[in-house]
């Protein structure tokens, strides 16, 4: 029987076909002249499965591969006129999955392991025509989530923990394939997420807060294992939206952490945790957020505003869609930008509208949207910047000011705004980026542009907006700072670049060549690798690992090595684990715990270990706890009270103490018998 998802493609023929069959049904003698040829691959698919009696007018090199598959499982009796070799590798898993009696025209090269693991799914005796190396990690987990049998030809490292995931859901069996050493945080948090029987020890410290997240989803049990301290506001609202706020959780939470867009998100789906909003350390911004968002408890929210902390900014926001609330206002916070964004969208509010404290910036921006309080203004506090931008939106305001004193870099906007000024400024010391403006929507201008006189930073400004006047260019005048601003933008142009003209002699910093990689990854290989120091190469290499392959890893200082490892720990193959001092390792340890094994513990001093310490108390056993003075006691203590047995107490003053003992009463006894 024909399978259903090609039924449902043949009963759509196309009018043309249907109409054909209608046609030769009432005329079948018109069948020998009818121009069979016009018929595409499909049409002919959709006659053949309904009509096969008029395969004899059939152009069989005019069906594709995947027609050829559906066609052989809906009438094989064509099968002597394919052409076996138009089917691809996705064609001959789909064929040979429901019609296996096929194998012998199969070109088994042609299957990648996508396709292979497809068809043994379904035909699992064609393993030996399988080339395992074709295989991807996913094709794997695919194909063992439904055939473990296979598990003994499986390349294990391929697996990542998502594919491990799935694995070990629909076959537990094969955790005895399973390499813990090749997951990372987020491998983890993916296995850990969905089996419920794991037969190894998490290791949490690898996990970030996202992927912490990730597993208290599924595993709220896990919570006690967790480091909490690594989770942002971010991840903790993400958390407690899906996981429909379970009070286990919840109660876990650092709520400080939460921003505005944070608690705006979390109220909506859960209003009930208003009670945990910190009110008092919230910013304006924050505020906004919340009371512009739909959540049931918003105005439970507003009792609790502390409202002075809106700026005029603030205010603009909340008021347009929040009228409400402007009994709380503080008017005076709005300047001229402010004011104009709210008048647009509530104009009853112009009875709050002071000038007072207006500068020529908050009248451009006020008039340039509300011209009817003109009036008002004191036009002398308006500079060139303000004229320009006020005459861009509001012309007739022009015999309020002399308009040939704004400056010939300010000009281009106005004219691209407002062409009326064309004639009335000089135009002649425009340079290629004023230009690029001005015909960008002004192109009947264009004819006014003073070419010749562009230099080669005009004329990459111009051809960065416009590539279409590159026939007109003199490349000659361009040097290799103009080429690298012009290739980010325009990377085709690179052809008119003469070989005689290097660019990267002037782009060594690792900002610059982020930026043309990014946007001309091709000029790599030419790129002059010899200038970066390690600092560069941290910069280029966290964005763009695969460029390691050009990287002289004995640039990189202790410093580098930090920064890098912190944000690409692939690369630790490569460290020179001596060049890292004390607080490097502090900072490294933080993020990437899994380095210990390469410290050196004696490097770090008493601040080291106590900056470390408080953030990562799992390492105490390495301490050398003499290290640490009163100042690094008292840090330490004030976060992790339980290595109060360890400390030497002679080492703090009575200030110290004090500030100690006040947090922490519960360490007077330690503190006495250390006087003792």
């Amino acid at each position: 029987m024909l399978p259903i998802v090609f039924r449902c493609r043949l009963d759509n023929a196309d009018e043309e076909v249907a109409e054909l069959i209608a046609h030769l049904r009432k005329h079948p003698e018109k069948a020998e002249s009818y121009d069979w040829k016009k018929l595409d691959s499909y049409r002919w698919l959709a006659l053949l499965c309904k009509r096969p009696k008029y395969a004899k007018y059939c152009h069989w090199s005019k069906i594709d591969g995947d027609d050829w598959v559906m066609l052989l499982c809906a009438k094989p009796q064509f099968a002597k006129h394919c052409e076996w070799s138009k089917l691809k590798g996705g064609d001959w898993a789909q064929l040979l999955a429901r019609c296996p009696e096929y194998a012998e025209h199969c070109d088994w090269s042609k299957l990648n392991g996508r396709n292979f693991h497809g068809l043994l799914i379904h035909q699992p005796q064609f393993a030996e025509h399988c080339d395992w190396s074709k295989f991807s990690g996913e094709d794997w987990c695919e194909l063992l989530c439904q055939r473990p049998e296979f598990a003994d030809k499986c390349n294990w490292k391929l697996l990542n923990g998502e594919n491990w995931m799935f694995v070990l859901n629909e076959q537990p069996e094969l955790h005895k394939f399973f390499h813990p050493e090749q997951m990372n945080g987020h491998d983890w948090s993916e296995i850990a997420s969905w089996n419920r029987n794991l037969p190894w020890n998490v290791p949490w410290e690898l996990l970030d807060g996202r992927d912490i997240a990730n597993v208290l989803w599924t595993r709220p049990q896990h919570v006690g294992k967790c480091d909490l301290g690594r989770m942002s506001g971010a991840d903790w609202a993400s958390l407690l939206t899906r996981s429909d706020c379970d009070k286990a959780l919840a109660d876990h939470c650092d709520w400080t952490k939460l921003d505005g867009d944070d608690w705006a998100e979390l109220l909506e789906c859960h209003p009930e945790c208003l009670k945990h909003l910190p009110a008092a350390r919230l910013a304006g911004e924050d505020w906004v957020k919340i009371l512009r968002s739909f959540t049931q408890c918003r105005e439970e929210a507003a009792k609790m505003c502390v409202w002075g902390r809106l700026t005029g900014k603030d205010w603009a926001r909340l008021l347009p869609s929040r009228p409400e609330y402007a009994e709380h206002c503080n008017w005076e916070k709005l300047d001229g930008e402010d004011w104009a964004s709210l008048l647009r969208c509530q104009p009853q509010f112009a009875e709050h509208l002071s000038f007072q404290r207006f500068h020529g910036t908050d009248w451009a921006a006020l008039l340039a949207l509300h011209p009817q309080y003109a009036d008002q203004c004191d036009w002398v506090l308006l500079d060139p910047r303000d004229w320009c931008k006020l005459l861009s939106a509001q012309p007739q305001f022009a015999d309020r000011t002399d308009i040939a004193k704004i400056p010939s870099f300010l000009r281009g906007s106005l004219i691209a705004a407002q062409p009326q000024f064309a004639s009335q400024l000089d135009m002649s010391k425009l340079g290629g980026f004023a230009w690029a403006e001005i015909i960008a929507s002004q192109p009947q201008l264009a004819k006014r542009m003073p070419l010749a006189k562009f230099s080669g930073a005009d004329w990459a400004s111009l051809l960065a907006k416009h590539p279409s006047y590159a026939a007109k260019c003199p490349w000659s005048k361009l040097d290799g700072c103009d080429w690298s601003n012009l290739l980010q933008a325009q990377p085709q142009l690179d052809r008119f670049r003469p070989a005689s003209q290097p660019f990267w002699e002037d782009i060594y910093t690792a900002t610059a060549i982020e930026e043309m990689l990014a946007q001309v990854p091709q000029l790599a290989e030419r790129c002059p690798w010899e200038k970066l120091d390690g600092g560069n190469w941290c910069a280029v290499l966290a964005e763009f690992p695969y460029l390691g392959c050009h990287c002289d890893w004995s640039k990189l200082k202790g410093g580098d090595w930090e920064d890098l490892l912190q944000k690409r720990p692939e690369f630790a193959g490569r460290c020179n684990w001596k060049l890292i001092d004390g607080s490097e390792w502090t900072r490294l340890l933080k993020r990437q715990p899994q380095f210990a094994v390469h410290c050196e513990w004696a490097k770090l001093d008493g601040r080291d270990w106590a900056d470390l310490l408080e953030d990562r108390p799992e390492f105490a056993v390495h301490c050398d706890w003499g290290k640490l003075g009163g100042g690094e006691w008292e840090m330490l203590l004030n976060h992790q009270p339980q290595f109060a047995e360890h400390c030497d107490w002679s080492k703090l003053d009575a200030d110290q103490k004090q500030r100690l003992l006040k947090n922490h009463p519960e360490l007077k006894g330690c503190c006495d018998k250390g006087n003792r």
